[in-house]
């Protein structure tokens, strides 16, 4: 009997020390992940700051464009 307690309590050690590293294990996975979020989070926002300046970029562009054939078109009037 007391043999029989013995193994028992051998098992319930074994199974705790699993326990703990599957917990540690859950959260250091856990913290993996929220650092993948927020680096996908800052990645997105990066991402749509430089569409956006694209943007800005290319309507510029396209109002430089029409001004300067606007200014030829009055510069050839004159002549």
């Amino acid at each position: 009997m007391n043999q029989n307690i013995l193994q028992l309590n051998n098992e319930i050690k074994d199974y705790s020390k699993r326990l703990e590293y599957k917990t540690n294990q859950k959260r250091d996975l856990q913290s993996e992940l929220e650092r993948n979020r927020d680096l996908y989070e800052k990645k997105n926002l990066d991402m749509a700051k430089m569409l956006m300046a694209i943007d800005n970029l290319y309507s510029k562009c396209g109002e430089g464009v029409v001004r300067i054939k606007h200014n030829h078109e009055e510069f050839a009037e004159e002549i």
